[in-house]
C-alpha cells in the first residue's frame, strides 16, 4: 500500500514538472519581430542562414507592441457589445457596428 502511494505522489510531481506553461500573449508584429531575429543574426555573422531561439528572445526585448493596450480593450468592448445585441436581437449583423 505504501508503495502504491508512493508512486502516485511520484506521478503527481512528474505530472506537475511536465506540464506545458501558459502560454504568454503578446501583440507584437510578427513580421516585424522576424525582421528584427533575422537582423541579430546577420549581425553576428553575415553568413547566417538560421536563426536562433535566443536571438528570437533578444527581438522580443526591442520590438514594440503593434497595437497598444487600449487597442485591445476597445475590441473586446466591441465584441461583447455585438455579442449582446445580437443576443437581444435574435440576429447579428454587420449593421450592429454602425448603431
Amino acid at each position: 500500500m505504501r508503495q502504491t502511494d508512493d508512486l502516485r505522489r511520484i506521478v503527481d510531481e512528474f505530472s506537475k514538472f511536465a506540464r506545458m506553461p501558459e502560454p504568454e500573449r503578446r501583440q507584437e508584429s510578427l513580421s516585424q519581430l522576424v525582421r528584427e531575429a533575422a537582423m541579430l543574426a546577420l549581425r553576428e555573422d553575415p553568413e547566417a542562414k538560421q536563426v536562433s531561439h535566443a536571438q528570437f528572445a533578444q527581438a522580443l526585448e526591442v520590438v514594440p507592441p503593434s497595437i497598444t493596450d487600449d487597442t485591445v480593450k476597445y475590441y473586446e468592448q466591441l465584441g461583447r457589445q455585438l455579442m449582446k445585441r445580437g443576443r437581444d436581437s435574435g440576429r447579428r449583423s454587420e449593421d450592429d457596428l454602425y448603431t
